[in-house]
């Protein structure tokens, strides 16, 4: 019998759903539990993608982590010489539309200074744009350089900023047009193919009273349409720096400048980060000095250029409260806002649009770069040293709600699926594209832009999806290119829904072995039966038969195969008790088989002039499948005597003279130089004797 429906206003839907959330519960008083979720250091504020996995830029790479704080290098730039795919990776990534990963690099592409480059989850790299293809007559970067942090706009063009270059500064007494590459920064538009706009060019006007050097995640979309942004420098009033406002087309005015009461700079100065709208309209944001303190404020400003300050940081020797928050504001789920800071027992804080303050994690410091909320409520602090996790008790709401209103239906009957975006006041976090984990055909309509409506800070709507193959099924929402929410969806035939848990072991596994995938299919009418067949997207791996105990195992090989995340997911047909099932996919990392080199020498001991020849045979660690290929250097000591290339065996040679050598015993070593399968690897020493 279907199930029974009625309808009620959304107002008030949304009025009953608020009542009854975890927000509720923030009359309590909070406890956070703070964790060290990963030692990698990371450049900046992480995102989550539609995998529920979190992605970041750490020193030259890229990665990946998941929730348990397992990290995966997923592309890594040059570091130093010609870098055409650029170098410098400093600020925070974004999902892009299209389900890709969208990001910068300080330096390095074409020109030498930055790139905006496409990533595929899988680790692809193509550069769209690089920095700096012309000059003005004074050396400035007619297109900018060192570009910052991207969004995308409701038009669905990309939107930065860079922080030097362009054709502004030759007025201006900050002197842009000296440095090497000229310029105080511009604003630019780019599409998704890569077609680039400069829409604005800072320090055009006399002393800069437009701005100069805009910095980190510097623009947000806001409810009007406009994009709100800061700048380091430049401004009205002592090189304070200042919040701007521009259109699509490039209309650009100065909302505020900083620093009104020069010397004290009591309203702040330096707003190094971006800003993030309120429920009210209006935007917040930080400034890394100025103040009581002269450590920092935190700040809201009405869209018609009218600020006040809320926090002065370090208003006493002490500094309980921290100061130097370099970082931008992170709107949460339950409507407070979260910052960081850099100095004194600083840390995470949280911020109420009114102004409440209160310390959330008092770790000294120790240069926060960012802040997320995850889809599990809790908050990943990027710092340069580490990841830390912020579990709060009572959870509260992570920013992306999705449910069903039914979790489980027969194929080919509906379920509702209902998603709201608690911080969704701005355009920037309206951007909400829909993806099914998996890309898993079967799973009914979910794809594309989500338009919703709006009402009082909350971005909502809802779909209606119809499965057409028994499986469960995981649908992700992600909004702004960096948040996501998560819900799950299980379909079967009208027999009751086994479940079927994947794993993989090892996980991570080297190129050349063999992991083994392992079903476990339980329900609870006895233990189900048949077989289970392993794929990789739609190709088919393996299969195995379930035994006693309700598992079915595949060994797969990982040979011949590039490093990279694979998702897997298990397949259960069904028999005549339980209904057809496909479990969630998990991703098995491939990567470089870990190398052995054998040396040995013929003769040894050689007698001059006779030529003895030197032999390596390189392997793949734990007997894996296939050869490795690629060169070997042969060594004595640090000097090289010759390199050659390995055979379809696995073998190298090469033949040394003797005719000039001593009588002496030679420590001889050879190294494997690796290749895209296979790490590099050393030979133990291996005495040649000269007699």
């Amino acid at each position: 019998m279907p199930a029974c429906r009625f309808s009620v206003p959304a107002g008030f839907l949304f009025a009953i759903l608020l009542a009854l959330s975890p927000i509720a519960a923030w009359s309590q008083t909070p406890a956070y539990t703070v964790s060290t979720l990963s030692s990698t250091p990371a450049n900046a504020a992480l995102i989550q993608a539609s995998d529920g996995n979190y992605y970041g830029t750490s020193g030259s790479t890229v990665f990946k982590m998941d929730s348990a704080g397992a990290v995966t290098t997923i592309y890594t730039f040059c570091s130093s010489g010609s870098c055409p795919n650029g170098s410098g990776p400093q600020s925070s990534l974004i999902q892009g539309s299209d389900g890709n990963l969208y990001g910068t690099t300080q330096t390095g592409g074409a020109y030498g200074y930055g790139v905006i480059y496409r990533l595929s989850p899988s680790g692809t790299l193509t550069v769209v744009h690089s920095f700096c293809s012309s000059l003005t007559p004074d050396g400035a970067c007619v297109d900018g350089n060192s570009p910052r942090s991207l969004i995308e706009g409701s038009d669905g063009n990309l939107y930065g900023v860079t922080q030097d270059g362009g054709i502004g500064g030759t007025n201006s007494f900050q002197s842009c047009a000296d440095e090497n590459t000229g310029g105080c920064g511009t604003v630019f538009k780019m599409t998704i193919g890569g077609t680039f706009t400069t829409i604005h060019n800072f320090c055009v006007e006399a002393n800069c009273t437009d701005g100069a050097y805009p910095f980190e995640e510097a623009l947000v979309q806001g409810s009007d349409g406009n994009f709100y942004g800061t700048t380091a420098g430049g401004g009205a009033y002592d090189d304070g720096g200042e919040v701007f406002v521009i259109s699509s087309t490039g209309t650009f005015s100065v909302l505020y400048s900083f620093c009104s009461d020069t010397g004290t700079c009591q309203n702040g100065v330096l707003p190094d980060a971006g800003l993030v709208q309120g429920a009210d309209g209006n935007f917040y944001g930080t400034t890394a000095e100025g103040g009581n303190g002269n450590e920092g404020t935190v700040f809201k400003i009405t869209p018609a250029g009218v600020l006040t300050s809320l926090v002065s940081f370090c208003p006493s020797a002490v500094c309980t409260d921290g100061g130097e928050p370099f970082i931008g504001l992170f709107l949460a789920g339950d409507g407070n806002f979260y910052g960081g800071t850099d100095n004194g027992d600083g840390g995470l804080f949280q911020i109420s649009p009114s102004g409440t303050f209160t310390s959330v994690d008092a770790n000294g410091g120790s240069d926060a770069t960012g802040v997320l909320q995850g889809s599990d409520g809790n908050f990943y602090d990027a710092f340069s040293s580490a990841i830390l996790k912020v579990s709060v008790t009572p959870s509260i709401q992570p920013p992306v709600v999705l449910s069903f209103s039914e979790s489980q239906v027969s194929v080919g009957s509906p379920s509702t699926l209902t998603w709201q975006v608690l911080n969704g006041s701005s355009l920037t976090l309206q951007q909400c594209y829909a993806y099914i984990q998996g890309s898993a055909t079967g799973a009914g309509t979910w794809t594309g832009r989500q338009m919703g409506s709006y009402s009082d800070g909350v971005y909502s709507g809802s779909a209606t999806i119809t499965p057409t193959v028994a499986g469960t099924y995981t649908y992700a929402l992600t909004c702004g290119g960096t948040e996501s929410g998560f819900a799950t969806l299980s379909a079967g035939t009208g027999k009751p829904l086994p479940t079927v848990t994947l794993s993989a072991s090892p996980n991570p596994v080297m190129i050349g072995q063999k992991v083994t995938l392992t079903a476990t299919v339980a329900g609870g009418s006895g233990t189900p039966t048949g077989n289970v067949s392993f794929y990789y997207g739609s190709d088919l791996l393996g299969t195995g038969t379930l035994n006693g105990s309700g598992v079915a195992t595949y060994a797969a090989s990982a040979a011949g195969i590039p490093v990279g995340s694979y998702a897997i997911t298990a397949k259960y047909p069904g028999n005549g008790t339980y209904a057809a099932v496909t479990s969630q996919a998990i991703p098995v990392n491939v990567s470089q088989s870990e190398t052995t080199v054998a040396l040995t020498a013929s003769p040894n001991p050689v007698t001059p002039p006779a030529k003895c020849t030197l032999t390596a045979t390189v392997k793949r660690a734990s007997s894996g499948e296939g050869v490795p290929t690629g060169t070997v250097t042969f060594y004595y000591k640090d000097e090289v005597i010759g390199t050659a290339g390995l055979n379809g065996s696995g073998v190298a040679s090469v033949t040394a003279s003797t005719s000039t050598l001593p009588e002496a015993s030679y420590s001889i070593t050879a190294t494997y130089n690796g290749d895209a399968s296979d790490l590099t690897s050393t030979s133990a020493v291996l005495a040649v004797t000269v007699e």
